[in-house]
């Protein structure tokens, strides 16, 4: 019994957990952004840039016409060894700020393709902020009807 708890100890994984979002700026009126949809949505993005630096004001208007949130948190690890090599980083993990998640769009039911989405990254580029476009692939809709009591 105990080798079998000693072999599958080394099984543990050690990566960094996705820690709670420190604020969010919701676009959805009038419903409400969902912090599990987002965190889940970030694990998800493929390490490479497709849209470097885009600008901010038009991030925001793009969350503003098709709904959408952006996520904040502090020097979030996101496993990304390709981009934290591009970034300066000594590991494999790229740090984040936030994240800009506008609504996935509607796809044909025939679509065979992988289920893709455009995601905006606050991410440490040798230590300076920077926003890039990213692709996640988890399409969930961060923006949910809200389950609030009155």
């Amino acid at each position: 019994m105990w080798a079998l708890a000693l072999a599958t100890a080394g099984c543990v994984s050690h990566a960094p957990q996705i820690g709670a979002i420190g604020h969010i700026e919701a676009f959805c009126a009038p419903r409400e952004a969902r912090p599990t949809s987002m965190a889940s949505i970030v694990t998800t993005m493929a390490d490479r840039i497709d849209d470097p630096f885009p600008r901010l004001s038009a991030i925001r208007r793009e969350l503003k016409a098709t709904q959408g949130a952006i996520g904040y948190w502090e020097d979030q690890p996101i496993l990304e060894p390709k981009l934290a090599k591009t970034f300066g980083e000594s590991g494999d993990y790229i740090r984040i700020d936030a994240i800009a998640i506008p609504t996935a769009p509607e796809r044909d039911p025939n679509d065979t393709t992988i289920p893709q989405r455009r995601v905006y990254v606050l991410v440490k580029d040798h230590d300076i902020e920077r926003w890039i476009g990213m692709t996640a692939y988890d399409t969930q809709n961060v923006c949910v009807e809200s389950t609030r009591q009155n």
